[in-house]
């Protein structure tokens, strides 16, 4: 039963319309600006700056929120994997804009973070570098850089955090690259967006 809940709350926390309620404080729809999708880059770039932060910081805490439910309840594998991604699909389809959203990422570094935080930090660096290396040659560096960044942080979680079962450190490639493959689907369906 207490499953149950989890799965709900788990929807309902990624559900939360941080970066469509911070637009509106400005009188802007985020759906109707920019990419059309209501995450940090779209309500830094279209909207302000410090919102766009601020986003990125209740988001990641969506993330960390999951990461304590996980751990207060001492969640099996399988059990802990379906909580991250009723999260991440909240966060896609929020129930509070109509089923729309965005990709999650910030999320998923809240994931991470909560599992570790210095193979975040070295995973982090890792994307910046790579990210910063390739822009310049690919339109879509992040689909490159944040896949690197996984591997970096998976072996390192591995190596360094006895205390974290291994399932737990591989549901993050798991949930990265489902979050990488809603951002690519979002880029086939509105090209023109993210010229």
């Amino acid at each position: 039963m207490n499953f149950i809940f989890l799965v709900i709350g788990a929807y309902f926390i990624g559900s939360f319309p941080t970066a469509f309620l911070l637009s509106k404080i400005k009188g802007i729809d985020i759906f109707k600006v920019g990419t059309q999708q209501a995450g940090t880059t779209n309500v830094y770039r279209e909207v302000s700056r410090r919102l766009g932060v601020l986003v990125l910081i209740l988001d990641i805490l969506k993330g960390l929120t999951i990461i304590f439910l996980a751990k207060s309840f001492t969640l099996p594998q399988i059990e802990f994997l379906i909580i991250c991604l009723f999260c991440i699909f909240g966060h896609w389809n929020s129930v509070f804009t109509k089923f729309r959203g965005g990709d999650g990422l910030a999320i998923l570094i809240g994931f991470m973070l909560g599992l570790s935080v210095i193979s975040l930090l070295t995973g982090l660096a890792t994307y910046l570098v790579l990210w910063s290396t390739i822009a310049r040659y690919y339109n879509h560096p992040t689909l490159i850089a944040v896949p690197f960044a996984i591997i970096v942080f998976v072996l390192l979680s591995i190596l360094t955090q006895k205390e974290i079962t291994i399932g737990y450190i591989l549901a993050v490639p798991f949930i990265g690259f489902s979050v990488l493959f809603h951002s690519v689907i979002q880029h086939k369906k509105k090209p023109e967006l993210y010229l």
